[in-house]
């Protein structure tokens, strides 16, 4: 009986050392990914006619180029994004006191908000960056984009002229007006604390947000306004 004995005593042993050999954050991975069985394919809701609230923000970080006989405005911008995703939760002192995971954008569900008025042909923003997520399943993504968008030029009072661009945000699929609504935060971080710079280098600018129903209809007009950086008009989808 000592062969046998010592075979599942090899196997114990094999079981707790591969288990001592994932730290923190790769068992909390795993238990998301693996054990919860998460889909990014799903919306993060419980029932199908539910919505995900989202919260987004704009700050411009750089005005490229405005060509007036192509009628195009070129900007560089941060995209602040904000939603929650209960199956993304987890126990901190089961796993060390993780406080925030940081996570590859591709491995989780998005959001599909677009430009509309966009004069290139790509809607989708340009660049991939980490997600935040927190314990309460709080997510927030905070993403750059180069966009070139389409601005109507009026030089009927030029040299005294002044242009008016704008872009306009949708989730794809969805175009429909959206009523206006005031008084809606950006993306704010579960603790109450400054959110962190954009892919971890922008400066905080405490932006007015719109809120978004994914999958509601409506859309969402961004104005660029030059005194004051960082701020969208408010608006509901």
């Amino acid at each position: 009986m000592e062969g046998p004995v010592l075979a599942l005593g090899l196997l114990a042993a094999l079981a707790v050392c591969g288990s001592w050999g994932l730290n923190e954050e790769e068992r909390l991975i795993q238990h998301l990914f693996k054990e919860k069985g998460y889909d990014k394919e799903l919306r993060p809701v419980a029932h199908p006619e539910d919505s995900v609230e989202i919260t987004l923000a704009l700050t411009l970080s750089n005005l490229i180029s405005l060509k007036e006989v192509e009628e195009t405005l070129t900007t560089n911008v941060w995209i602040e994004h904000g939603w929650k995703d209960s199956r993304l939760q987890w126990d901190a002192e089961a796993f060390g006191n993780i406080s925030v995971l940081r996570l590859p954008s591709h491995l989780l569900w998005l959001p599909e908000i677009v430009l509309e008025n966009n004069n290139d042909g790509s809607f989708e923003i340009s660049y991939s960056c980490n997600i935040l997520i927190y314990p309460s399943g709080a997510v927030y993504w905070l993403p750059p984009a180069i966009f070139r968008s389409s601005c109507p030029i009026s030089v009927t009072y030029f040299p005294f002229d002044w242009q008016n661009c704008s872009l306009k945000f949708r989730e794809r699929g969805v175009g429909d007006r959206a009523p206006a609504s005031q008084g809606q935060r950006g993306p704010q971080h579960p603790d109450g604390q400054s959110r962190p710079p954009g892919c971890h280098l922008l400066p905080h600018h405490p932006p007015q947000a719109p809120l978004l129903h994914h999958q509601h209809p409506g859309a969402l007009r961004a104005h660029l306004l030059h005194d004051q950086p960082g701020l969208l008009p408010a608006g509901r989808l």
